[in-house]
C-alpha cells in the first residue's frame, strides 16, 4: 500500500473481519492488520482495498493514531503489553478494547506509555461473515476517543457504570437465545417433528416474536400460556418436560418471570397468577 496506514486492527477473527472494512468505509483507513504470526492478518487483508497486513512484532508505522484491539478477553493484557514492549512512542496514539465487560485497566501498560485508552463494544452478533455493525448500533463506550469513534461509525455510544452486568445482559439477548432455539427444536423432535423441520420452525416462531415485539415493544410480544392464567396448560407443558430437565428448568424459570411481567401490565389477575404458580411450584422449589 503505497498510502501509510491511519489506523491499526490487532486479531483477524470475526470481529477484526468487521471492523477493519468498517474503518476504511469511515475514511479512518488505511488500515493496517497484525497478528501474531502476520498468516491470519494477510489473510483478512488479501483483496481488499484500503488494507495491509503485517506481524504484531512489525513496528507500527507512525501514521497510525487509531489502534482497536479485537482479540479474545482472555488476551488483552498480554497484547497491551507486547505493543507496549515496541519502540514506537504512543502519545498521541488511541488505543481501544472491545471487551464489552472489562474496563479500561487491561490497557494499563499502553497508558503508561502515553496511549489515550478506551473501550469500544457494538451491542451486535458478528457473524463468520464479518458483517458489520449497522447504523443505529447501540455502543458501550469509555473514554471520549471511544465515543466519537461510535458515532463516526454510525453508532450509538453510550457510558456504562456497570459494564459485567451489561454484558451479562448482551449475553441473555444473544447467546442464551441460541441455547432456547436449541433446546426448543430439541423439544420438537422429541415430540415428533422431523429434525429437517424442527429448526425451520423453531426459528419462524422465534422471528414472529421478535418482528412482534420490534412493532409495538417487547411488552407487546407478551403470549402464552403462564400469561393468560391457563394452569392446565402450562402444567401439561412441565409434565411433558419432566424427561427434558435442561428444557424444564429454563421453561419454567422463564415463565415465572413472564407471570410477573403479565401481572405488572395488568394482563393477569391475582387469582391466574396463583393458579400458574401452583403449576410452576416444582420448579421454583428446585430454584431455592
Amino acid at each position: 500500500m503505497s498510502v501509510p496506514p491511519r489506523s491499526a486492527v490487532v486479531g483477524a477473527g470475526r470481529l477484526a473481519r468487521a471492523l477493519a472494512p468498517a474503518l476504511v468505509a469511515a475514511g479512518l483507513g488505511p488500515v493496517r492488520v497484525l497478528s501474531p504470526g502476520g498468516r491470519s492478518a494477510r489473510a483478512l487483508a488479501r483483496g481488499r482495498r484500503g488494507m495491509s497486513a503485517s506481524s504484531l512484532t512489525e513496528t507500527l508505522p507512525d501514521d497510525v493514531r487509531l489502534v482497536l484491539l479485537a482479540v479474545p478477553d482472555d488476551r488483552i493484557v498480554g497484547t497491551a503489553r507486547a505493543l507496549a514492549t515496541s519502540l514506537v512512542s504512543w502519545r498521541r496514539r488511541v488505543v481501544l478494547h472491545t471487551a464489552g465487560a472489562l474496563d479500561v485497566a487491561p490497557l494499563a501498560p499502553l497508558a503508561r506509555r502515553g496511549a489515550t485508552v478506551g473501550v469500544l463494544h457494538p451491542l451486535h452478533v458478528f457473524g463468520s461473515s464479518g458483517t458489520a455493525a449497522p447504523r443505529g448500533t447501540l455502543c458501550r463506550v469509555e473514554g471520549r476517543a471511544a465515543a466519537r469513534l461510535a458515532r463516526d461509525l454510525g453508532w450509538v455510544p453510550v457510558v456504562v457504570p456497570r459494564p459485567a452486568l451489561y454484558h451479562a445482559a448482551a449475553s441473555l439477548a444473544s447467546n442464551d437465545v441460541v441455547a432456547l432455539l436449541h433446546l426448543a427444536a430439541a423439544a420438537l423432535v422429541r415430540a415428533g417433528v422431523p429434525r429437517a423441520r424442527a429448526d425451520a420452525g423453531v426459528l419462524a416462531l422465534a422471528e414472529g416474536a421478535l418482528a412482534q415485539a420490534r412493532r409495538g415493544g417487547i411488552p407487546a410480544a407478551l403470549t402464552g400460556p403462564a400469561t393468560r392464567g391457563d394452569a392446565r396448560t402450562v402444567g401439561r407443558q412441565m409434565r411433558a418436560l419432566r424427561a427434558f430437565p435442561l428444557a424444564s428448568a429454563a421453561h419454567g424459570t422463564l415463565s415465572m418471570h413472564l407471570v410477573q411481567l403479565a401481572v405488572s401490565l395488568g394482563r393477569l389477575d391475582p387469582a391466574g397468577r396463583r393458579a400458574v404458580a401452583r403449576a410452576l411450584a416444582p420448579v421454583a422449589r428446585a430454584g431455592t
